[in-house]
């Protein structure tokens, strides 16, 4: 009994914890520093809007999951190592043409110079759940929201804030990321280099149905949005305090996220 007693109270701890740690917005750091760099480098970024425009053209079946124009976006911070010759960004996807998810799509992008010319690679997809961001799970995030949930997540790593506010890039963080994870196989740049650039050479290769596609298309388009959950299915949190729930993106903190 004593020991289901210290479970029910870590559990409530761990839970309680979780709630009260929402109502912090920071964007700071990431208004900074598109500030201070976007011009040095939204020419490499529009660079790689051309690359997916030009893969989706060619049914590559990297791209499969960019299958309409107005439902992604290439995130505006691009972050740089220290030689810049490598840069991380996000692919932001609102799945708002499938009416019956309740999910997002974020996926990492590196981009790499090699032989003075920019290449693109596609690196991990994180499926974000809408529930504890918005109320309505069947709404689509807009890309602002996507991209503060790219910000704060994925690209956290890398850009950070000092105790004085100020935000500055973690070299080592990024040097860990981009190179020695190839260390033990491909010790020197030349040879990781060669790896990036087989790995865009097999994008080419594999194409998607042209048949295929217009499927998921027809697919997404006839979707339909699911009935709101019912109160039963509700947390047992809310079910014991009868608290409506609030999306992070509802709250008054996200409204005035950038008022002084």
């Amino acid at each position: 009994m004593k020991i289901n007693r210290f479970i029910q109270v870590t559990i409530f701890s761990i839970i309680l914890s979780f709630y009260s740690c929402g109502g912090e917005i920071k964007i700071d750091a990431y208004d900074n520093y598109l500030s201070d760099n976007y011009k040095n480098y939204e020419g490499i970024r529009a660079s790689f809007i051309d690359s997916l425009k030009q893969w989706k053209k060619d049914s590559l079946m990297s791209v499969s999951m960019v299958f309409f124009d107005d439902s992604w976006q290439v995130d505006s911070v691009l972050l740089f190592n220290r030689d810049s010759s490598r840069f991380y960004t996000t692919l932001n996807m609102s799945r708002k043409h499938n009416k019956g998810l309740s999910s997002e799509l974020i996926k990492g992008i590196t981009g790499a110079k090699i032989n003075n010319k920019w290449s693109f690679v596609f690196e991990e997809s994180r499926y974000i759940s809408r529930k504890g961001y918005k109320t309505d799970i069947y709404s689509a995030m807009s890309f602002e929201e996507l991209s503060y949930i790219s910000h704060t997540g994925a690209m956290s790593r890398f850009l950070k804030v000092d105790k004085g506010g100020q935000y500055f890039i973690d070299y080592n963080e990024m040097d860990n990321y981009f190179f020695k994870a190839f260390g033990t196989l491909y010790p020197n740049i030349d040879k990781i280099d060669s790896v990036l650039l087989k790995r865009i050479a097999a994008y080419k290769k594999k194409k998607i149905d042209i048949k295929m596609i217009e499927r998921v298309k027809a697919k997404r388009l006839n979707s339909v949005r699911p009935d709101e959950p019912e109160t039963s299915n509700k947390s047992w949190w809310g079910r014991l305090f009868g608290k409506e729930e609030v999306g992070l993106f509802e709250t008054e903190a996200w409204k005035n996220r950038r008022k002084e």
